[in-house]
């Protein structure tokens, strides 16, 4: 018992004197008109409107985001490129982030979309190894994530108990306009009746 305390207490000490490790954002294309550095490779998602969270071996966090309120204050502090000719070159059509080379580990995600109405949706997921990636020079890969919310339940004769998850194993939450909601279930039998009722905790 008196070595469970000493553990919290150390536990408590170090949570106070840690400092979070600030990501690097990257929130645009690769510039055309400049020459990609040879140790650095890109990334693409599966999807539309997110971000993805890496940890490279040193522990450096990397947030690669497509979401328009990170890429659009960027843009506006940088000259859009040219091609040779002149014309402007829209760096929205290049979905590539530039990471430099190396073994990086997914330790979340987050997916965007708008409902019928205009208003914002997030899933937010994280995990300590959601997934491996070796980033090689030159190589352009691309991060599939599958957008399926997923329920898991164990259900007994007294109790019942339910998650929520993303892909690869993940803890999720969902937020509208920005704001994250609660998430209530109705479990009924077979003619309709409510068996439990409750709301789902996030983890």
């Amino acid at each position: 018992m008196t070595g469970s305390k000493k553990a919290r207490a150390a536990l408590q000490d170090y949570l106070k004197t840690a400092q979070p490790v600030r990501p690097t954002l990257i929130v645009s294309a690769p510039d055309p008109t400049v020459a990609l550095p040879a140790d650095h490779g890109y990334l693409t998602p599966s999807f539309d409107r997110g971000a993805l969270i890496f940890k490279n071996t040193a522990g450096e966090i990397f947030r690669l985001s497509w979401l328009e309120d990170e890429t659009k204050d960027a843009a506006q502090d940088e000259e859009k490129p040219t091609d040779i000719d002149g014309a402007e070159i829209d760096p929205t059509l290049d979905r590539r982030r530039s990471l430099p080379v190396g073994e990086y580990t997914l330790v979340g995600y987050r997916l965007c979309r708008n409902d019928e109405n205009g208003e914002r949706w997030d899933l937010s997921a994280s995990g300590p190894k959601l997934l491996k990636v070796k980033v090689k020079a030159g190589v352009d890969q691309q991060i599939k994530i599958d957008q399926t919310i997923r329920f898991n339940h164990k259900l007994t004769s007294k109790s019942i108990n339910l998650g929520i998850g993303g892909d690869l194993g993940s803890a999720l939450a969902i937020y509208k306009a920005g704001k994250r909601i609660p998430v209530d279930f109705d479990l009924q039998d077979a003619q309709g009746k409510s068996r439990y009722k409750g709301r789902i905790r996030y983890a």
